[in-house]
């Protein structure tokens, strides 16, 4: 089964956002510099979704490993939207529900997968891409919640939309906040199904590291919307590229590989990160 994109679910939530500071109407009103970013950031945007690996095929890899379990410890508590009252804290977390929802459906959660439709639509809507998420799409994804594929396609589609939609509208630090999130919580929930360790799945370790290599690639993309709104995350992603550098990561028997400490160090980073992020 072919998934599309993590950051196209979420990772659940592909985009390019606005910052949480500076005002934006400014580009909207200056047609030509409006054109230049739009094109720019969907390039951009293009390059990063063609490069990274599927997160999607890494939580659906877990899934066919005997030994791995359903593990609801693992989502963020969707009890939690409630404290997010920041720019930054909602879209950071709305791409760590995107993911969670996906991890979910892949494990027949249906229940749990409501749970959280409920929630990225309230935030969906503080953020204003709710028409994205309207009660139509909502009946769509509940019609065929024991249809993963089809699922996944819906909510991919819904999230590609509202990412396009944050492009046009200047609002590219909002979209780079919610790949962020996504991208540390599918990270951080494949690293935890491996139990830290390399050889519990080597199929899904090798994804994890493949996944890693390509942490320069989200490094660049969220360096080009630097400012005070996002170097904190700019700084998480500095570090985890620091230490996947360190890591030695090779390919051997057509894997990616590299020794128990430099894996345990990387999951420990993410770790660190994602309890932060969910804790804003």
């Amino acid at each position: 089964m072919r998934y599309k994109s993590l950051f196209l679910i979420a990772l659940v939530a592909v985009s390019c956002g606005s910052g949480t500071g500076g005002n934006t109407n400014s580009d909207v009103q200056d047609a030509s510099v409006d054109t230049t970013l739009i094109d720019t950031d969907t390039e951009n945007a293009g390059r990063v979704l063609a490069t990274l690996p599927s997160s999607h095929e890494i939580i659906a890899v877990l899934v066919d490993h005997p030994d791995t379990k359903y593990d609801a410890s693992l989502l963020n508590s969707q009890k939690s939207y409630l404290k997010y009252n920041t720019t930054m804290s909602k879209s950071l977390n709305l791409g760590a529900y995107g993911v969670d929802m996906s991890y979910a459906s892949l494990f027949n959660q249906n229940q749990t997968v409501l749970q959280y439709m409920a929630v990225v639509k309230t935030m969906a809507e503080q953020l204003g891409i709710m028409q994205f998420f309207d009660e139509p799409t909502m009946q769509k994804m509940e019609s065929n919640l024991d249809n993963k594929e089809v699922m996944i396609d819906i909510i991919s589609d819904a999230f590609y939309k509202s990412d396009q939609y944050l492009l046009e509208n200047g609002q590219r630090e909002i979209a780079a906040m919610i790949i962020s999130g996504a991208w540390i919580e599918a990270m951080s929930t494949a690293f935890h199904l491996t139990k830290g360790q390399y050889a519990f799945n080597k199929k899904l370790s090798s994804r994890i590291l493949m996944q890693c290599e390509a942490v320069d690639v989200m490094l660049e993309f969220l360096t080009e919307y630097q400012d005070g709104g996002i170097n904190d995350i700019i700084k998480d992603f500095q570090e985890i590229y620091m230490l996947v550098k360190q890591s030695g990561i090779s390919i051997r028997d057509d894997l990616y590989y590299c020794d128990d400490t430099a894996f345990k160090n990387i999951f420990d980073k993410i770790s660190q990160i994602r309890s932060r992020y969910v804790s804003l």
